[in-house]
């Protein structure tokens, strides 16, 4: 029995591998780890499709206004379509339509949503119904989802779920669940601070101690709706009740002189949206890389890295401590077979 399980988890990492392009670090029949390249999201963005962006940029080179095309172009957001589709499909069951407005957007939630008013079979088949619709509606609206880790692993088991995420410059270990009692499993851990997350970063300065802790609260800032903007995060020196403490500790690896850069070895004590960018910012050592906390300065990419990642896998019960090395000249996401 043991043989025949390893037998199969190897022929599904060598499949997963194939399929997606990814490296896998490790894995169980509950949890995938792969090693995220740079420039490849963690989990889809929701935007317009290609030939959409390139008919709205002929329209502005043959004189319109970009304000006078926000109009035309406006579309709403994905949530929003998602309720308005499943108030006007037909073929849902009453009480999901009648419900619209406070619908789940993931299958789990959704038939945990249904339960008290729908077979299991039901509410089943009205989220594939729902589904279907919704991606009919994104395609006539010329919308879809960006590539990602998820997206890619989904393509082989659907009901894959995010358990964290990377930014989309930084690349590393990164986790998905298969399906959502291992998310569930695993989304505790992560509440509980049960993970320890480590990354390497090279950093632009000579940083003078060879340890420390960087604990600065910061308050997430939102772009605009619909900007294309990103959110980021501010340091707050006037006490702000919204900003949320952040501690990351920071280790020397190696100084490098000759091009007043430094290697550190990070360790986030908390999870804060671009934490590791602003703290390293504020200090006066930003990431090389970095155009939105620092500069630029000679990297073709943000030189941040998830080297590794401890956690229980909830396959097994032991305790996974998965390694990956930074590389980086990694600045290019792999091509799919």
């Amino acid at each position: 029995m043991y043989f025949l399980l390893v037998m199969t988890t190897t022929t599904t990492r060598v499949r997963i591998e194939r399929v997606t392009g990814l490296p896998v670090l490790a894995m169980s029949r509950s949890v995938v780890v792969v090693d995220k390249p740079a420039e490849l999201r963690s989990v889809s963005a929701f935007g317009p499709t290609k030939a959409l962006l390139a008919e709205h940029a002929r329209r502005v080179a043959a004189g319109a206004s970009v304000e006078s095309l926000g109009r035309e172009f406006e579309r709403a957001s994905r949530r929003e379509r998602f309720c308005a589709v499943a108030a006007d499909t037909e073929g849902l069951p009453a009480v999901v339509r009648q419900k619209a407005a406070h619908l789940p957007r993931t299958k789990d939630r959704f038939l945990k949503f249904c339960k008290s008013s729908l077979s299991y079979e039901e509410a089943d088949a009205a989220w594939n119904t729902l589904r279907e619709a919704v991606r009919a509606a994104e395609a006539r609206d010329g919308l879809e989802e960006s590539d990602s880790v998820l997206a890619r692993i989904k393509a082989l088991f659907p009901e894959a779920c995010p358990v964290h995420r990377l930014d989309k410059a930084t690349s590393g270990v990164l986790a998905v669940a298969l399906e959502s009692r291992a998310a569930s499993h695993l989304s505790k851990q992560w509440a509980n601070r049960e993970v320890e997350k480590r990354y390497d970063a090279l950093v632009d300065g000579i940083v003078g101690p060879d340890e420390g802790v960087v604990d600065l609260p910061l308050l997430r800032v939102d772009a605009p709706r619909r900007s294309g903007l990103a959110a980021r995060m501010l340091v707050d020196y006037h006490d702000d009740p919204r900003a949320k403490a952040c501690h990351t500790e920071f280790k020397v690896i190696r100084r490098h002189r000759r091009d007043s850069t430094t290697h550190l070895h990070l360790v986030p004590r908390t999870g804060r949206l671009h934490q590791l960018r602003a703290h390293l910012a504020a200090i006066g050592h930003p990431i090389l890389g970095d155009d939105m906390y620092g500069i630029k300065k000679t990297a073709s990419r943000l030189c941040l890295h998830a080297k590794s990642l401890d956690f229980v896998d909830p396959d097994s019960g032991d305790r996974w401590h998965i390694v990956s090395p930074p590389d980086w000249g990694k600045n290019t996401r792999p091509a799919r077979d």
